[in-house]
């Protein structure tokens, strides 16, 4: 039977040689509720698919609720890799309220706002090393409003990420460098002779990571010898204003005009709870989405299925258990639990006419798993004193 699911496309773990399946989800905030799902289409781009499937979800979410009585409220938290005019207008016609983020190159007035010399810029309550500021802009083909927040520890992340790149990005500049000096002199005959394009490609390819372009410039020029000449320098003023403009910034897009910007931003961040899930669900020890026996579509859906499900048992158990008062993250959760083992013996009647005698025996407990054994009902018969 042909599979249709399984096709190679861009893949994150650097694996786009291999067949991959696509997996969709929302999830609630609260508690990491899986509420809906899709298996997709390895190639399908997220932007395509997001669109598609908020129309199925916004059918099935408006049925959640009784007949007559009115759709739950709820606020939809999304990534800037899912943005299009298209999914944008979907969602104004759904009626939902969002919490999204726009792409820098997208709104570049508000992209080159100083991070430090702006006195827009306030303190958000209850958020550390962050701040913000909002403005009415259209975006998407309609007036929405705009949360421009920086942040200290995303800044200091994405600096260290410039200076890494750019650092590595030099190194080899100065090898693509010597290589055409040698050439020059008549040390490097064999090969194909480099021509400016080859060479101009070649620094693009080195220079493609975000950034890189703009803060390295480079001249490439012929030689009497036939070779081009390459002369690179990183440019101060560059590396100075992306500190002082792009980094450590993000644009948010809401439909919640009332919210407060630390409101707003929280919301944002929520998305580290389906990250989590997702990491979770690869997880080849704690997840169980890896790895996949199955080929055709059917089977591979019904494996989307039952991976959902222990989505769905997961967060019940992680409720019952914060309810008793106990706060784990769930590797630790799971780990404490594994460590209750239970053995039932089971011992003939007398003469062979009683019925058959049972005894549940356990492992010693720490203080911690007797109050994991106490929150899930998981009590025996009997255990060690």
């Amino acid at each position: 039977m042909q599979n249709h699911l399984a096709q190679r496309g861009k893949n994150k773990q650097g694996r786009a040689n291999l067949r991959q399946v696509s997996y969709a989800l929302v999830c609630a905030a609260h508690g990491q509720w899986p509420l809906y799902y899709e298996v997709y289409e390895g190639h399908r781009n997220d932007s395509r698919q997001f669109g598609e499937m908020l129309g199925r979800f916004a059918t099935f979410y408006a049925g959640v609720a009784p007949a007559g009585a009115p759709r739950p409220q709820t606020t939809l938290v999304f990534d800037k890799g899912n943005n299009s005019a298209a999914n944008f207008a979907l969602i104004d016609t759904l009626g939902l309220d969002y919490v999204g983020a726009v792409k820098l190159g997208e709104v570049a007035e508000w992209a080159a706002v100083s991070n430090t010399g702006d006195s827009r810029w306030e303190a958000c309550a209850g958020l550390e090393g962050t701040k913000a500021f909002r403005v009415e802009a259209e975006v998407y083909g309609r007036p929405r409003t705009l949360v421009v927040s920086w942040h200290q520890g995303l800044f200091e992340a994405q600096w260290a990420t410039v200076q890494s790149e750019l650092a590595r990005a030099l190194r080899k500049l100065a090898e693509l460098q010597q290589s055409l000096q040698r050439r020059q002199h008549g040390e490097v005959k064999g090969g194909k002779t480099p021509t400016v394009e080859s060479v101009h490609k070649q620094c693009r390819e080195i220079l493609h990571r975000e950034h890189l372009h703009q803060v390295v410039a480079i001249e490439i020029h012929p030689h009497d010898a036939g070779v081009p000449v390459l002369d690179y320098r990183v440019q101060p003023e560059a590396l100075e204003r992306l500190r002082d403009t792009v980094l450590g910034k993000n644009v948010l897009v809401t439909s919640h005009g009332s919210w407060s910007n630390a409101q707003v931003i929280e919301a944002y961040r929520s998305q580290f709870l389906i990250e989590e899930i997702f990491q979770q669900m690869k997880d080849r020890d704690l997840g169980c989405w890896w790895p996949m026996f199955h080929w055709t579509d059917r089977m591979i859906q019904v494996h989307g299925l039952y991976c959902t499900i222990a989505l769905l048992l997961r967060a019940m158990v992680s409720r019952q258990v914060r309810e008793a008062g106990v706060e784990l993250p769930l590797p630790r959760l799971w780990a404490e639990l594994e460590q209750v083992r239970e053995v039932v013996n089971v011992y003939p009647g007398r003469g062979g006419r009683q019925a058959p005698v049972r005894q549940t025996v356990g492992n010693k407990l720490t203080a911690l798993q007797e109050r994991l054994v106490e929150a899930l009902g998981l009590r025996g018969e009997k255990r060690p004193v």
